[in-house]
């Protein structure tokens, strides 16, 4: 009556699905291999079970839902673990390439590649790898929650793996990015979803455990949604190695980045710094940071480089809504070091809008302008508060200018004479403009 992980998924691969996926289900007992109490007082809560694979557990090429959270003491935490650390080297813990299937309820660690790969490449053979869901896991964690880190990239969607869900998981510790979806040449990566994690903090999403890389990282990748305007669906994206977000190539265009926050701690209240910017769309067009709705605007404070960077050559790319350097209030800072908005050799770009809400508070960034457009040609700026708190009523000064407009930069527009195209301008350390 006891069989293990491995012949599971080997029987769900072997059986023709019907109506709905093959389940996996867990019901160890406390005697069995792998039994955890790390207290020795059993029935307290604090007990697990650790499966430790010898080698590649295997493709998962048929829908399948493999259920971690079935298993008794679960309750708002794994008690589950994968321990990669005895499966051997370009292993990843679970590797998707079939579509509609779950994975759910795990702690995965030590494994030398990806924590799980939802992958395209076979999809000729065993489908898209579409309409997967990943959710409840804690990547590069041990089922206490102590660092134990992945090799590879926390969550890796490739090659056309599209209309996926990446959902309240904590990721952190990888060596490479915390999340990665990334196109290929054949097929694209689109229309994924990653909604409530935390990525690059640890579990209580006060303490940085980053990932080596950038916390979420999209090539080439097209309608990709992160974050959204509900606080379940809010991302905590803080303390990696690199930017807290990167989109980057020319294919990774209409993608929307709504509701989270970069470089702050779950509560906005404190700063958890990624290294390098918040925000960074590199050659990219038509992403929304941001929105006019309740709740669709960032807080993207607290990083060591630019709040947002929008760099060669982005196009048609809009930030509004945001809060830039301050905590979630919008009533104290919580600078980002350089600027607040840097846009360079960029043109087309709008900073702030004219419709209710549009507007950012961009305030509070210590070293330097809180915009600063370089080498940039017909970017708009309007509607946005620059230097003072969200309310618009108190100083909360950018260190250096509100704006500075510098290098070759031709035909951008500052405010206007229209109604809430205005910018308030005031209470920053040097110029206005």
């Amino acid at each position: 009556g006891k069989i293990s992980l491995r012949e599971a998924i080997i029987a769900a691969n072997n059986t023709v699905n019907g109506v709905s996926a093959d389940q996996i289900h867990f019901n160890i007992s406390t005697g069995d291999a792998g039994y955890v109490d790390p207290d020795a007082t059993p029935g307290n809560g604090d007990e697990y079970w650790s499966i430790a694979p010898t080698s590649y557990l295997g493709d998962i090429i048929d829908s399948v839902i493999i259920d971690a959270t079935t298993q008794s003491g679960y309750v708002d935490k794994p008690v589950i673990e994968l321990d990669g650390s005895a499966a051997g080297s370009a292993t990843a813990a679970l590797r998707l390439r079939t579509d509609d299937s779950v994975i759910r309820g795990f702690a995965i660690h030590s494994f030398a590649d990806e924590g799980i790969e939802i992958d395209g490449t076979e999809w000729a053979t065993y489908g898209p790898a579409d309409n997967n869901l990943v959710e409840l896991n804690w990547i590069g964690f041990d089922a206490e929650g102590n660092d134990g880190g992945v090799g590879g990239d926390g969550i890796l969607i490739t090659d056309g793996a599209s209309f996926n869900t990446i959902r309240d998981n904590v990721i952190g510790n990888s060596g490479g990015a915390g999340i990665v979806i990334r196109e290929n040449l054949v097929a694209g990566t689109s229309d994924n979803t990653i909604v409530g994690n935390f990525i690059g903090t640890d579990v209580t999403g006060t303490i940085a455990l980053g990932n080596a890389d950038v916390g979420v990282l999209v090539l080439d990748g097209t309608n990709n949604t992160i974050g959204g305007a509900l606080s379940s669906e809010r991302n905590v994206i803080s303390g990696n190695g690199k930017h807290g977000l990167g989109i980057l190539r020319g294919a990774a265009g209409g993608n929307t980045v709504q509701g989270n926050y970069i470089g702050t701690d779950a509560t906005g209240s404190s700063a958890i710094s990624n290294n390098v910017q918040g925000i960074q769309i590199l050659d990219s067009p038509a992403t929304l940071i941001g929105g006019t709705a309740a709740g669709a605007g960032n807080v993207i404070s607290g990083n060591a480089n630019h709040g947002v960077r929008v760099t060669d050559t982005a196009t048609d790319n809009v930030v509004a809504g945001n809060l830039i350097g301050t905590n979630a209030a919008g009533t104290a800072a919580l600078a980002n070091a350089p600027h607040g908005v840097y846009i360079s050799n960029s043109p087309g770009n709008t900073v702030g809008g004219t419709t209710t809400g549009a507007g950012n508070v961009i305030s509070g960034n210590e070293d330097r302008w809180g915009v600063y457009a370089s080498g940039s040609a017909r970017n708009v700026f309007q509607g946005n508060r620059i230097g003072t708190t969200a309310a618009g009523t108190a100083a909360l000064p950018n260190g250096q200018a509100g704006m500075r407009i510098h290098g070759n930069a031709s035909g951008n527009t500052v405010g206007g004479s229209g109604a809430n195209e205005g910018n308030v301008i005031s209470g920053n350390a040097g110029f206005g403009i």
